[in-house]
C-alpha cells in the first residue's frame, strides 16, 4: 500500500499545476514519513519552479521547509532557503529573495559556528516581520549544525594558515622596506661608510630582491586559484583578454563559469596597492565559486550582493575607513533567451551592435564599502544580436599615462575606440589595442593593472 501511494505522489509531481496543490497536500497528508514528505514537497516545487509557477513553487518550498525545521534536516533547509530565492527573484519580490539568498550564505559559509546572534540583529534591518519568523530556524540550525564544527574549522585553519603565510612574507618585506628606508635617509647626512661596512645601496639591493621574492610567491599562488585564460577561451572560443598587470601579479582579475545553463563573467579591479590587492583578489574568487559554482546563483545582482557581504563580513569586519571596496561588473549570458543580464559597483561594460556602443553603468557604490552598509544592486538586460560585442574592462587602459602632453588616456577616448573596432575580428581587435596602448604609453611606466574583455556573441 505504501508504494502505491508514493508512486502516485511521484506521478502527482511530475504531473504537477497551479490547482494540484490541494490535492497534493491532502495525498502527502497520508504519509507517516516526514522525510518523504519534505522531499514530496521540494519535487513538487522544483517542477512547478521549471514550468515558470513560481508563486505556487514558493509555497510548495514554504511547506517542505516546515518539515525540515521539524526534523532538523540541515541540508535541506540549506538547499529550499536557494529554491525560494529564486522563486522570490522571479516573482520580483527582491526583499524576500535577498533574505533568503543571505540566510543561504550564512548556513552554508558559517556552518557548525556560533555567532548566528550578530547575523539576525543585521537581517532584522532589511526585513523585520520576515526575520521574526525566521529566529527558530536559525537556532534551530546553529544546534543541528554542531557536529560538523570541528570539520569546518579544520578546514577553516588550513586556509587561515595559507593566507597568513603568504600575508606574512609580504608583511615582513614591507616592514624590512619601512625599517632600512629610514637609515638609509639618516646615512644621507653620516660619514661616508668604512670599508666592508654595508651601505645603504646595499641594504637597498636587498630590499628590492625580497620585495620581487614576495611578489612572485604573489605571483604564484594567484595563478594556482584564479581560472585560466585558456580555459576561458574554451568557453568563448571568439573572445580576447587583454591583461598586463603593472607588476608580475595584479589586482585586476577576470572570473569565469558555468550554472544553471548560463555562462558567468566577472572582472575586479581590487584597487588595494601591490600584493595586498592580489590577496583580496583570491579571496573574492573564493566567493564567487561558492556564490555561482556551488550555490548556483546566477542572477548578476544577487551574486553581487552576496560578494558585497562577504567582504565586509570577512576582508572587512570592523569596517576600516581605509578600505573602500572593490569595482566589479558581473554578467550573465543565456544563450537560450539570447540576452545578457549585467549587475556592476562602479564597473561599467560595454555593448556594441549595430554601429552602436552601448555604456551599461551599473551602480555608484563599490562592492565591501563599510560607508553604505545595506547595497541593492539593480540588473540590466541587454538583448544578443549576431556579431555583437560585449566588453568587460577595468579602468587601467583609461587611467594610463601618455601622449606628447603625458596625459591620462581617458575613458571617451577608450569608448571610441572601442567603437572603432568593434565589427573587426577578435584577433585584430586585440592588435589594435594593444598597439593603441604601446603607442600612448611609449617609454613611460604603466599606471596600474589593465585588464580588457571582449566577446562576440
Amino acid at each position: 500500500m505504501l508504494g502505491r501511494l508514493v508512486l502516485c505522489i511521484s506521478f502527482m509531481v511530475t504531473s504537477l499545476q497551479a490547482q494540484d496543490l490541494d490535492s497534493l497536500r491532502q495525498a502527502v497528508n497520508q504519509q507517516s514519513d516526514d522525510n518523504r514528505i519534505a522531499r514530496t514537497w521540494l519535487n513538487a516545487g522544483v517542477s512547478l519552479q521549471s514550468d515558470g509557477n513560481h508563486s505556487e513553487a514558493a509555497e510548495a518550498f514554504k511547506e517542505s521547509m516546515r518539515v525540515a525545521e521539524i526534523l532538523g534536516n540541515e541540508d535541506l533547509i540549506l538547499e529550499l532557503h536557494l529554491h525560494l530565492a529564486k522563486s522570490y527573484y522571479e516573482l520580483s519580490n527582491t526583499q524576500n529573495a535577498l533574505i533568503h539568498f543571505r540566510l543561504y550564505s550564512i548556513l552554508s559559509e558559517q556552518r557548525g559556528e556560533e555567532n548566528f546572534e550578530s547575523e539576525k540583529a543585521r537581517l532584522e534591518n532589511l526585513h523585520q516581520l520576515e526575520v521574526t519568523a525566521l529566529e527558530e530556524q536559525i537556532n534551530e540550525a546553529s544546534t543541528q549544525l554542531e557536529s560538523s564544527q570541528s570539520k569546518v574549522i579544520g578546514l577553516r585553519i588550513y586556509q587561515t594558515l595559507f593566507f597568513l603565510l603568504l600575508a606574512l612574507s609580504v608583511g615582513g618585506g614591507f616592514l624590512y622596506y619601512r625599517k632600512y628606508k629610514a637609515e638609509s635617509q639618516e646615512e644621507d647626512t653620516a660619514p661616508e661608510p668604512e670599508v666592508g661596512q654595508d651601505t645603504a645601496a646595499d641594504r637597498n639591493k636587498e630590499l628590492e630582491l625580497k620585495l620581487n621574492s614576495s611578489i612572485d610567491l604573489a605571483n604564484k599562488a594567484q595563478a594556482g586559484l584564479l581560472p585560466l585564460e585558456k580555459d576561458f577561451k574554451k568557453l568563448l572560443p571568439d573572445s580576447f583578454v587583454l591583461h598586463r598587470p603593472r607588476q608580475k601579479a595584479g589586482a585586476d582579475f577576470l572570473w569565469f563559469g558555468e550554472a544553471d545553463g548560463r555562462i558567468v563573467l566577472a572582472i575586479a579591479d581590487c584597487s588595494a596597492n601591490d600584493v595586498s590587492g592580489v590577496l583580496i583578489s583570491m579571496v573574492i574568487n573564493k566567493f564567487l565559486n561558492q556564490i555561482v559554482i556551488e550555490g548556483q546563483i546566477t542572477a548578476p545582482n544577487m551574486a553581487l550582493s552576496l560578494v558585497d557581504q562577504n567582504i565586509r563580513q570577512k576582508i572587512n569586519p570592523d569596517a576600516d575607513s581605509h578600505f573602500y571596496g572593490v569595482k566589479i561588473a558581473i554578467c550573465a549570458i543565456d544563450p537560450n533567451k539570447g540576452e545578457v543580464e549585467y549587475s556592476g559597483s562602479k564597473m561599467p561594460v560595454y555593448y556594441a551592435a549595430n554601429g552602436d556602443l552601448q555604456r551599461l553603468e551599473g551602480n555608484r557604490f563599490p562592492a565591501g564599502s563599510p560607508h553604505i552598509q545595506e547595497k541593492f544592486y539593480h540588473t540590466e538586460t541587454t538583448s544578443l544580436t549576431k556579431d555583437g560585442m560585449l566588453y568587460l574592462a577595468t579602468d587601467g587602459f583609461s587611467n594610463q599615462f601618455g601622449g606628447k602632453q603625458n596625459k591620462k588616456f581617458m575613458r571617451p577616448a577608450f569608448e571610441k575606440l572601442l567603437n572603432s573596432v568593434w565589427n573587426q575580428k577578435v584577433s585584430e581587435q586585440y592588435f589594435v589595442l594593444q598597439k593603441v596602448l604601446d603607442d600612448w604609453k611609449g617609454r613611460k611606466d604603466q599606471t596600474d593593472d589593465i585588464l580588457v574583455v571582449g566577446i562576440k556573441l
